[in-house]
């Protein structure tokens, strides 16, 4: 009977140290491992860091302009085109980002003239983009998976450009005396530009597929002033008089597209409120 009681004292004593030490009650806040057990203290506030990889793809559109008094011109195309955007962010309290990465896109300028005559004006971009954005509406507040977020930054260019100027005079061929109103001949040329930084602004729509993996739907403004791609094209008559005309990109782009986002586990933070 003794030693039965022994027995039992021995094994109640035994759980109940093995389970003492199994819980993370003594170790400081910041050492705990998982999230049920972040503790709240009155004189500590919480919060918590992610680290992310994005990557972001869709459609880019740029928006011309055109000027002159050209009268055989048809049509100016500035053509949407893919992009792609490879991010790395940190992730504060869901509520602050902070990501940089690399961007590729492809502008063009395409113009048609009833001469016929056509000028293909392209340029691919790499850029490094700068961004900081913030949550500011929780759509779903019980389970906050959901979040509309607003945001700006800066792009670098960090590819060098050929921004050589092409041009070229052509003369047309007549198989009898030409008129005086007959044009002789076209100069043109083409300028590729792109300046080294621009700025953007952007919104984001974001969902939590899990805690590890996210979606988004997106739209950013690209602003980047007027050194852009352009076409000049002069048409020359045997009377002496010129036609002209311009068309140029403007400093306005509009990319949007889908976001799909991978996260790091949340690491939980601690800060004191006491002075």
């Amino acid at each position: 009977m003794a030693f039965r009681a022994f027995l039992i004292i021995f094994f109640s004593t035994f759980f109940q140290t093995a389970f003492s030490q199994e819980t993370p009650y003594y170790q400081e806040p910041e050492k705990r491992k998982y999230a049920y057990e972040k503790i709240t203290m009155p004189n500590l506030s919480s919060y918590t860091i992610k680290y992310y990889l994005s990557l972001n793809g869709g459609f880019a559109k740029s928006y011309h302009h055109s000027g002159g008094d050209l009268t055989n011109i048809v049509e100016v195309k500035s053509p949407m085109d893919t992009y792609k955007e490879l991010n790395f962010g940190i992730n504060h309290n869901e509520k602050y980002y902070l990501e940089t990465g690399i961007s590729h896109q492809k502008l063009q300028l395409n113009s048609y003239y009833g001469f016929p005559f056509r000028i293909f004006n392209e340029q691919n971009i790499f850029l490094l983009p700068f961004k900081v954005r913030k949550t500011v509406w929780v759509l779903d507040k019980v389970s906050r998976a959901a979040f509309l977020m607003v945001g700006t930054g800066v792009n670098f260019r960090v590819n060098k450009l050929q921004e050589s100027e092409i041009s070229e005079k052509l003369y047309f061929k007549y198989g009898q005396p030409p008129e005086q109103n007959d044009p002789e001949s076209i100069d043109y040329k083409t300028l590729k530009k792109f300046p080294l930084l621009n700025f953007e602004t952007n919104m984001e729509i974001r969902g939590k597929v899990t805690e590890r993996f996210e979606l988004g739907l997106f739209a950013k403004v690209l602003f980047s002033g007027k050194k852009n791609l352009s076409n000049e094209l002069n048409l020359n008559y045997f009377n002496g008089q010129t036609e002209r005309q311009v068309d140029r990109l403007k400093g306005m782009q509009l990319w949007f597209g889908l976001n799909c986002r991978i996260n790091s586990p949340a690491y939980y933070r601690y800060k004191s409120k006491v002075e």
